[in-house]
């Protein structure tokens, strides 16, 4: 008999497809999440590490006793010099401050106990040598992570990151070795165990020494969209009256509340450009730039704005205008405010006194039409990012339009504050009435208007601290209404809509009106007609003309 035919051996099934690596969503850039700015401390639970970054400690797991690590903390140059192992952490590019190498360089660390240190001149924000602690952080909302840098883990081939997803999920990969005195980047956005999506929680075991530098994030981390949100647009967003607010994406509302408000913030965009410093090496830097604004009285008129640069990690140059005198003010570190008496460009470089300097950040103030602009370095030299366009009168109110000046470059997406637009906590509010009959509002082109008090934006802290002068505190202090405030605004008869609807035709022409910009020209008659008087429409015109005169960098 013939033999049998062998039977065919079963071949294994091909493996799955990879999963391609994991990318920021759409809408959403990448950048590196580092741990500054902010001095070397301990961190306490629950703790916002970096303002408005979503990024929370959400404890820390100690060796057994007896240990000398007692905590979590930031550790940086400037407050521990005598770490000779850290001190050489590069800062992303950036140039030292204050002849200190590396400074700047904020790192996650164990902390060790601060009463082995008698020197008071040096904090003791030190790393614990000893292995086996884990530092949890959360982020919030959770989104991917791409990737980290960690600094001098000497010895520590125990080192670990963790992180886990939103359902549950979780992976861990070791920390590689990276010798003494160096860092490591490592890329975990191929993962296949599982993609780094929707991370929620982090957790860093430390094997020995040294300290977590940054997170490759997403640029989006604190703003969450709206469903069919419409794309960001370059036209600018505006502050005007009593006052009406238009943000970049398109919301148009009456703010009734009276105190500060975190008007426009610009943070997690980094910026790249050629060192004079650094001989010819390309040097990164985080821009950072708050606009601050406070509103008076149950009206809630602008009495005053502030602007402060902390690009880079630390105070550069802060500006202020009021209602009071209607004035460019400006201050420097270490230096007290001065009034603007002519065009200038303000700005603290990079580099030692007496040596080559790098131009980072900067305010333009230009007195022809009160506009401040921010500029930063690029590839391309020094490129205006935002400009404030203002009108003022003194001893009245102030209106301004900010405009994102480089179109189509994604800037917006780093923005957040009153003019981004939705991302606010709590809806606005149903409309007013404007008490109208409905035939003379169409008749006059009136229509109803949202509002809000934007209590999420609301800033608690004094203006001082948010680096304002004491002479504007003090200014803000005699012009705010003491005690309760209206939320609720008051309505006009049709006779006073009637002659509020001329006194704004005779500034802002009738056919504004009807055409694109009649929201504007409501706001107009609203502010008229509610006690604001024909300033408000001489300064609503001159708001147009400011903002589109074109005018020297």
């Amino acid at each position: 008999q013939p033999a049998a035919a062998a039977a065919p051996v079963a071949q294994p099934p091909p493996p799955p497809p990879a999963a391609p690596p994991v990318e920021c969503p759409s809408g959403s850039l990448p950048y590196n999440f580092s741990f500054r700015p902010g001095m070397g401390r301990q961190l306490s639970f629950n703790e916002e590490i970096v303002t408005d970054s979503g990024v929370f400690f959400a404890g820390v797991s100690l060796p057994p006793s007896p240990t000398p690590c007692i905590g979590a903390g930031i550790w940086t140059p400037i407050t521990n010099l005598n770490d000779g192992d850290l001190l050489g952490c590069p800062d992303n590019g950036n140039n030292a401050i204050n002849g200190v190498n590396g400074d700047g360089c904020n790192l996650l660390v164990v902390l060790e106990d601060e009463s082995q240190l008698n020197d008071t001149s040096n904090i003791k924000i030190d790393d614990c040598r000893q292995g086996g602690s884990i530092i949890s952080l959360q982020l919030v909302p959770p989104q991917p992570v791409l990737s980290y840098s960690f600094w001098d883990n000497e010895n520590g081939e125990g080192s670990l990151f963790t992180w886990q997803n939103e359902n549950g999920a979780s992976n861990t990969v070791n920390i590689p070795v990276s010798g003494n005195n160096n860092g490591v980047t490592e890329d975990i956005s191929t993962n296949q165990q599982l993609p780094p999506n929707d991370v929620q929680f982090v957790n860093v075991t430390y094997g020995g020494s040294g300290g977590l530098q940054t997170l490759r994030l997403c640029s989006t981390t604190t703003t969450t969209p709206m469903v069919n949100e419409p794309p960001p647009t370059t036209t600018g967003a505006v502050v005007e009256g009593d006052p009406h607010i238009h943000t970049f994406e398109g919301e148009h509302y009456l703010l009734l509340n009276q105190g500060t408000f975190d008007l426009w913030h610009l943070s997690g965009l980094q910026t790249s450009f050629v060192s004079n410093v650094s001989l010819g090496l390309t040097k990164k830097v985080d821009v950072n730039w708050q606009v601050y604004t406070h509103y008076s009285g149950s009206k809630s008129f602008t009495k005053a704005i502030l602007v402060v640069d902390k690009s880079g990690g630390h105070l550069r140059q802060m500006a202020e205008l009021t209602s009071k005198d209607c004035q460019w003010r400006i201050r420097m570190p270490g230096k007290e405010w001065e009034v603007v008496k002519e065009s200038k460009l303000f700005f603290v470089p990079d580099g030692l006194p007496d040596g080559k300097k790098d131009y980072v950040t900067g305010f333009k103030v230009g007195l022809e039409n009160q506009h401040l602009k921010m500029s930063m370095n690029t590839e391309q030299g020094k490129t205006n990012i935002a400009g404030i366009y203002t009108t003022c009168r003194p001893a009245h109110f102030l209106n301004l339009k900010l405009h994102m000046m480089r179109t189509n470059s994604g800037d917006e997406k780093f923005v957040k504050g009153e003019m981004r637009g939705f991302q606010r906590v709590k809806p606005i509010s149903g409309k007013r009435p404007v008490g109208l009959t409905p035939a003379t509002a169409s008749a006059l082109q009136l229509d109803t208007e949202m509002q809000s008090t934007d209590e999420e934006f609301s800033v608690k802290r004094r203006w001082q601290e948010l680096g304002g002068s004491e002479l504007t505190a003090e200014y803000l202090e005699a012009v705010d209404e003491k005690g309760p405030i209206s939320h609720f605004l008051g309505t006009c008869d049709e006779e006073a809509k009637r002659e509020a609807h001329a006194i704004c035709a005779k500034h802002l022409g009738a056919a504004m009106a009807k055409g694109p910009e009649a929201a504007f020209f409501n706001d107009c008659v609203t502010d008229v007609c509610n006690g604001a008087g024909e300033v408000a429409a001489e300064l609503a015109a001159e708001l147009r003309v400011s903002s589109r005169r074109k005018d020297k960098d």
